[in-house]
């Protein structure tokens, strides 16, 4: 998909876009407030959030935290059901 159709679907449904008129028909001249789905949300607040380096560090630890459990649960899964294998654990 090219560069201009993915901008125009942003503007469109976030209105993402300065203010200003592209020429495209979907820029509003509101200051953005007016995008098709209106979620009126703080880019500036959402991207920091995304991109700060402890979150990233705690959501690191809770995938490390879940595959972790996952794994020993699944290894005693495993161990119970043993399907005609003997000696997993």
């Amino acid at each position: 998909m090219s560069r201009a159709a993915v901008g125009r679907m942003a503007r469109f449904l976030f209105d993402f876009a300065s203010p200003g008129d592209a020429g495209d028909g979907y820029t509003t001249h509101d200051g953005g407030k007016s995008g098709l789905l209106n979620l009126d949300l703080d880019i500036d607040a959402v991207q920091e959030g995304i991109f700060k380096p402890e979150n990233i560090a705690i959501h690191v630890g809770q995938n490390a935290f879940n595959f972790v459990s996952s794994s020993i649960a699944w290894l005693i899964a495993a161990s119970i059901y043993n399907g005609g294998v003997r000696g997993i654990l």
